[in-house]
Formats: C-alpha cells, structure tokens, sequence
C-alpha cells in the first residue's frame, strides 16, 4: 500500500467532523514504541472527549500528557500523519509534502471519528502492511484504559475533572499534565483517589475479593440472618414472595414508627483493609415525616444514604465525641447525580437503586459512598478526616446491615429491601482472632434422653461496652468414659430451664459465658451436628469434630442474649446411660 492508496481511502469515507485529527493522533500513538509519556494533543473547543481510550501493548505508560488547542496547526497534523507512515514498513519511503498535505486536507475536511478509527484500522490490518510490533512488547502484556470524565462539552482543561490511568501490572499513573496553547499554565490532576477502580486504600481492585457475608431473600426474610425490628401501629416487615424481597410498610403508623431489616452480626472491618458493601433497595420516593436508610450501620454508628423526607442525603453515625456527619445531595463533592455531574447521571428515589459504600476506617480514614449504575460506580461523596479532626470518626467500624425508615408523624408508606453483600477486600488474607476452649464437667447422658452438658452465649458486655465480637467455632470434642455409646447433638434455639446462670469463660480476656448446670426442655430449633461416639467395657471412644457455622452466634440489636444466638451440646446415653465429658473450642475476633 502506498501513498495514494491511503489517500484514495481517506477520500471516500464521506461527510464528518474536525475532531477527527484527535481520532487519528490517539490510534497513532497505539503504535509507538513503549515509552515513559505518551503525548495526546487533544481535539479543538467544544468538540466532545471520547469517555474512553484504550491504549494496548503499553504497560509502562506513566504519564498521558493532553493538550487543548484553540485550533488545529496543519504542520501537526502533518507531522502526525508523518508518524503514521513512519510505522507503516511497507509505506515509509512515501514522505513527500504534497501527498502528507494532501492526506492533512482530507482528514481535516469534514470527517467523522468512527470513520477515520475505521480507515486507521483498515490500513493497519493490511497483510500487505507487514506492520511488526517492537521486539521489545512483543514478550509482554499489557493494557491502559483511559478514561476521560468531563462535564459538558470540552471547551477548556478547566473541564476535565479526571483523568485515570491503570496499568495489568498494577502500575499506578499519579498525575495528567494539562494545557492550554494561550497560556502557559498547566494543571495538575490526582488520579488516585477519586476512582472506582481502586479500593478505599487506593490499591487497584483485583477479582480476588474476600466475601464477608450475602444476604438474599428469596424465599423468606432469612430470620436466621435478619432481625425485623417493627414499632407501631400498622409498622410491618413482610416478605414479597412475588419480587423475593423485604417490604417494609407503615400503614397511619404514628411518631416513633420503626420497620426496620438488620443484620444480627455485626460484620468485622480489619484495619488497613478496605471493606466494601453493597445494598440494593426501593425507597419508593420521599415522604414528610419519615426517615428511610440504607447502609453499613446500627442507627448509632455507620454509614447511611437516606431520603430525609424528599432529601437525599449521606450520614455518618458516631457516638465518638467527633459527632454525627449529614451532608445533603446539593452538597456532594464528587457526583450530586443530578445530571450536571460526571456521570450525567440522575438518581431516581423512586426505582430500585445499588448503594456503593468503601472506607478505610483506621477511625480517622476516608469514606467514599455513590450507586452503580449501569455497571459503572459513581462515587457521590468523599469524607476526609485525617488530618482534619480530633477524634475518631466512628465509634466501631463492626457493624450490621440496616435498611428500613421511622416515622416522626402519621404517615403510611412503604418500601423494598432487595440484597446485600459486604466484601473485604484483601484477597482473602486470614484474620487472627483470640482462641478459648472451655469444657465440662463429668456429665452423666440418660438412657435415651437428651441431656444438657454445654452451652456458650455471648456475653452482654465486654468490658462494659456492648458486645459485638465475632464467634467461630472451631471443634467440639467429646470422650465417653461409661461402658454405652453417646450419641451427641451440637444445636442452636435449646431452651434452658433449671440453673440457667451464665459464666464468664474467661473474665479478663473472652467475650463468652457459658452454662454446664442447666436442663433442656423440648426440642432445639436447629441441630447443626450430630454423631456417635462408641463405648464398652473394654474400650472407651472419644471424637473431636469441626462445623463451618453460617448462623451468627451474636446478641440481638438491642443487645439482648437470644435462644438462636446461643450454641449448646446434647448429649444420650444409648442403650443406658453413659457418662462422658465435652468441649468447645472458639475464636473470637473483635
């Protein structure tokens, strides 16, 4: 391919636009051998930015340099057209000023971007072209994704607001240097922070998420997992069999009306780890007199949206002396979603909508809070605190799902509770926690009756603050010294009657009490486990056995110790009765 070949193509391609130079000027630079800039001299005055480039077989690209003309010199694009020939094997040789004006001529006249990516394309595909990468990229992978926010139209570098720069290696690209040709300042832009590419420690995110917990509704309203929390006449929480989600209705329910869903556990944040929550719901509009939420919260502590009448705003609650934080939409510093932002986005109180909500916590760190849409993250707001307050800005960073609304007059309203599910972000990496074991004493299972050898709760305080500590099993052991067999049950929803005085397992150090006097009556709500351990006369049995429990063994919200957050062993002698002792082996992490 020669020289009027490409010239013949470029004329027919038909009726476009100036801003194709910018087209032509970024495929071209596709090409270019590996370096530590790539410069991308940007279109003229309001001619819109593509929202994405991609930038292929580069994966040391450190700096993007863009910059605004107030029109489009000839002499560049020659010499850019000088560029493309140059990386052209087969069409080197054909540089003369007449045919590169000629070609200059014809992109600037009136042609469209897709067309002239599409003739770029064309003549890069050519088999006759025998276009051969450096031999420098040809042992390497890489990808850039460029993307370019703007508001509006790009009439001036003033409006550009991000420009992001990821690399496959994890390279991370600081700054964007801008100018404009009748000034000679340049503007710096930070690219870390402000992305949904990277987590809330500005670590890009990779696809090896830690998944902490998932909430889904689709055949009741998970009771094992939820609390429904309702004050009020006509305040209900019920479950929508036809859409698979929570529906939360006030019906004339007066001042102090609740319908709330709430996580029992309280989920664990571990410092210097992003943690990461979703939770997708239908406000269904703004109502006067009623406050309805959505977040990582307890209503004490947390990170909330909320539609404070027909207000949309962002809370942070703490019970730290730093206070409470409520920033109203009109108010956001990144995406007010009101259709001048970034994005161009609107949201929409009325439809179904997926909270985003990252911090770093540390308790003086950033929390980023938006909603996906499309696929996309917009990030609405930022809280910084570090380094601009005086106490931690949250109390905990352990805490539950919540999402319902309360009322402060006589409303009737309803709406939907869909899904959630909280991701820690650190590739999986293994939390330590604090271990204890506590066992029984000589416990005597009766002939064919369930008997009560160990329970083990939470306690209601550890060191006089509310308890919120994760609990995980991990074996429960026992060894029959009688002459039967044992069968045992591990459970969770026992009734105890009798000695029901809970010990603390350990005073100092663990957040557990447990119980080796009491009596069962009637039958547990859920046996998680179960097995035989044999016996006789001549030999004794033992076993230790581990369960993955999903259930939480936890306090409820209000802090009350409940039937199904308490674990228990039965033990029944088989054939008579048969003594034995038991254990349990716990982490706690807090």
């Amino acid at each position: 391919m020669d020289g009027n070949e490409i010239y013949s193509e470029l004329i027919n391609l038909g009726d476009a636009q100036n801003d194709t130079y910018a087209e032509v000027k970024k495929n071209a630079k596709m090409l270019e051998s590996i370096s530590e800039k790539v410069s991308v001299e940007q279109v003229p005055p309001v001619v819109n930015v593509p929202d994405t480039i991609e930038i292929n077989n580069f994966p040391e690209v450190q700096k993007v340099e863009i910059t605004n003309h107030e029109g489009v010199d000839l002499n560049t694009v020659e010499g850019l057209l000088s560029d493309i020939i140059e990386l052209i094997p087969s069409i080197k040789d054909d540089r003369s000023p007449e045919a590169i004006a000629t070609l200059a001529e014809s992109i600037l006249k009136d042609r469209s971007n897709d067309k002239v990516i599409e003739l770029l394309r064309a003549i890069l595909d050519k088999e006759d072209s025998q276009f051969e990468l450096p031999e420098e990229l040809k042992s390497k992978e890489g990808r850039i994704k460029v993307e370019v926010d703007r508001v509006g139209s790009f009439t001036n570098m003033g409006a550009l607001t991000t420009a992001e720069f990821i690399t496959k290696q994890d390279e991370l690209i600081d700054v964007v240097e801008t100018k404009a040709t009748e000034t000679t300042a340049q503007k710096t832009l930070d690219l870390l922070s402000d992305s949904a590419r990277f987590d809330a420690f500005s670590r890009l995110r990779v696809s090896t998420p830690s998944y902490v917990f998932d909430g889904q509704l689709t055949y009741d309203l998970q009771p094992l997992l939820f609390e429904q929390i309702t004050t009020g006449t006509g305040a209900t929480v019920t479950h929508d069999t036809t859409n698979r989600m929570a529906l939360m209705t006030f019906a004339s329910t007066p001042t102090g009306g609740k319908a709330i869903m709430q996580s029992f556990e309280h989920f664990r944040y571990t410092a210097g780890r992003s943690q990461l929550c979703f939770i997708t719901f239908n406000m269904k509009g703004g109502v006067t007199n009623v406050l309805k939420f959505a977040g990582y919260s307890d209503g004490v502590n947390g990170i909330e949206f909320q539609l404070n009448g027909t207000t949309k705003q962002f809370t942070i609650y703490s019970s730290s002396s730093a206070g409470n934080e409520t920033v109203t939409s009109n108010n956001w510093n990144l995406d007010k979603l009101d259709g001048t932002g970034a994005s161009g986005m609107t949201l929409d109180t009325t439809k179904t909508q997926i909270l985003v909500i990252d911090f770093q916590a540390l308790y003086v760190g950033r929390v980023r809070i938006g909603f996906d849409m499309n696929g996309t993250i917009t990030y609405c707001h930022e809280f910084d605190h570090a380094n601009l307050i005086e106490a931690p800005y949250i109390a905990t960073a352990n805490l539950p799902v919540r999402v319902g609304m309360t009322s402060t007059g006589i409303v009737s309203t309803t709406m939907n509770f869909i899904c959630t599910s909280i991701i820690k972000e650190d590739g999986g990496s293994p939390t330590e926690g604090y271990q204890f074991t506590q066992d029984t004493a000589l416990v005597t299972a009766g002939n064919g009756v369930r008997t009560h050898a160990l329970s083990i709760q939470p306690r209601l305080t550890f060191n006089s603050i509310t308890n919120r500590a994760k609990f995980i099993l991990e074996s429960v052991a026992l060894t029959v010294t009688g002459n039967n067999p044992v069968h045992w049950e591990l459970c969770i929803g026992d009734v105890l009657t009798g000695s029901t005085t809970f010990t603390n397992s350990n005073t100092t150090y663990s957040a557990m009490d447990y119980n080796t006097a009491a009596t069962t009556s009637g039958n547990p709500a859920i046996i998680l486990a179960c097995g035989f351990v044999a016996s006789s006369n001549q030999a004794k049995g033992a076993e230790k056995t581990t369960a993955l429990l999903k259930y939480p063994i936890c306090l409820d919200a209000a802090g009350a110790v409940r039937p199904l957050g308490r674990l228990t062993l039965l033990v029944n002698g088989l054939g008579a009765a048969s003594a034995c002792y038991g254990s349990m082996t716990w982490t706690e992490i807090r």
